[in-house]
């Protein structure tokens, strides 16, 4: 199979995006896409992931093969960044459709699918691998503008810890 060129993924991409903007009444890609994300040259509000895993210091913290979860991935960016430069197995978890489609042909593109998942739900209702994560990453998830996470802090990161090994 022949890989998409850059303008089919973003048209793609925008499509998702669209169609996210007309079915969310709360929307995080209104004006600009949220995510930026640099290595497929698109645009959007939030620096790239390349920028913030050395800002946040997230690259001290992951190694080939550790297990990653991003809670709230929106679009994926950030999971798919660190297999992409890290060779990391990561999961993205965000309870919105098109934003998880997006994440995966994002990694498609890039080539780390095999070593990406990422799930429509909810926090609250992520019960599937406890005990399992080397890094959990929370970088704007528990109360969100959308009122899809909805919890208070210490019950939270109570719960984010019950999923690291």
């Amino acid at each position: 199979m022949q890989k998409k060129d850059l303008n089919t993924l973003h048209s793609e991409i925008l499509k998702l995006l669209k169609m996210e903007f007309a079915n969310n009444p709360v929307t995080y890609n209104e004006k600009l896409p949220y995510q930026r994300y640099d290595r497929i040259k698109f645009e959007g509000l939030r620096w790239s992931p390349e920028k913030r895993i050395q800002e946040y210091g997230i690259n001290k913290y992951v190694f080939p093969d550790c297990i990653i979860l991003d809670i709230g991935s929106n679009t994926g960016f950030m999971a798919t960044e660190l297999a992409y430069s890290y060779g990391v197995i990561a999961h993205g978890l965000e309870p919105n459709a098109y934003l998880c489609q997006i994440a995966g042909i994002v990694a498609e593109y890039l080539d780390v699918k095999s070593r990406t998942v990422f799930y429509d739900r909810k926090f609250e209702e992520f019960e599937l691998f406890k005990k399992y994560y080397d890094v959990v990453l929370s970088l704007a998830a528990f109360h969100t503008a959308d009122g899809r996470e909805r919890e208070d802090a210490e019950n939270y990161f109570y719960r984010c810890c019950d999923l690291m090994k």
